[in-house]
């Protein structure tokens, strides 16, 4: 089932962000930029990003999510855009 996640979801959705960013930009960005993005600062943006009314979130609940919203580079047009992806299958 796909839904809109909630504040109780966030610690899974915090995980399967931290293992997300491990998995596709490990030996693409530094080190220290993934390990920025630890599991203490997911958690903190996820209250925000799921409180943010300007933004679109699929979440399938221990599998992965989805976030859409308006193109965050300022150069390109504002139009709606896939912003975060993650899925996982086991």
């Amino acid at each position: 089932m796909i839904r809109r996640p909630n504040l109780e979801d966030i610690e899974t959705l915090s995980r399967i962000h931290v293992q997300a960013w491990d998995e596709a930009y490990r030996g693409l960005l530094p080190d220290s930029e993934i390990a920025a993005r630890d599991l203490t600062f997911r958690r903190a943006l996820w209250p925000k990003l799921i409180t943010n009314p300007d933004l679109r979130i699929a979440y399938a609940p221990n599998v992965g999510f989805a976030v859409m919203g308006q193109q965050r580079a300022r150069r390109l047009p504002r139009k709606n855009t896939t912003r975060s992806l993650a899925a996982f299958t086991y």
